[in-house]
């Protein structure tokens, strides 16, 4: 049995070593990408998909809600909201979820089956660096959850546990997308 564990042991030192060998901090490059790329492949794309989800939220969910839900008229005390229309709102926000997650779920589908995927490779440093063209997922992430988390608080009224995942999620999304060692080779199984 310790045989065992002697010989794995040593496959993972062996594993980590190459992994240390081709970290940025020990090649001398710098460890975040450059800020005009970190502005157009994380930024822009995340502001897109949030304002993407917007567009989709308030400008097809809600009206079409509106028009297969028709509003109840009740009273309600000034500076309350009714059940009903917290109600409508978290039917809403989960349509708008629905639409954004299933079109980055296809998105992570394709590129799961990209050829450099499939062809595989055992190296390191071709799981831990390269493959830049995936951070868009991670971004598009971000943008789900800068639309998330503002109607989640304002809106849909989520629960304390709901927003520390929308900021996990963000802080996760953030290492694909910004830093050189981004293990981007995941990114389409984590993120789509």
């Amino acid at each position: 049995m310790m045989d065992f564990f002697t010989r794995y042991h040593a496959i993972f030192q062996e594993y980590m070593e190459k992994v240390h060998s081709v970290l940025p901090q020990n090649t001398g490059e710098p460890i975040l990408f450059e800020t005009d790329y970190l502005i157009e492949s994380v930024a822009k794309p995340a502001f897109h998909a949030a304002m993407a989800l917007y567009a989709i939220h308030f400008g097809l969910t809600v009206p079409i809600l509106d028009q297969l839900w028709p509003r109840k008229k009740c009273e309600t005390k000034i500076g309350s909201r009714s059940e009903e229309t917290l109600s409508r709102s978290r039917v809403a926000f989960q349509i708008t979820n629905i639409i954004g997650n299933a079109l980055i779920a296809v998105v992570g589908l394709v590129m799961e089956s990209d050829a450099r995927r499939i062809t595989g490779n055992d190296h390191a440093q071709y799981r831990i660096q390269g493959l830049n063209d995936f951070a868009a997922l991670p971004a598009w992430q971000i943008g789900v959850q800068l639309w998330s988390i503002p109607l989640g608080i304002l809106t849909v009224e989520e629960n304390s546990i709901m927003m520390v995942h929308h900021v996990a999620l963000v802080w996760t999304a953030l290492l694909p997308c910004c830093f050189r060692a981004g293990f981007r080779w995941h990114a389409p199984f984590f993120f789509g």
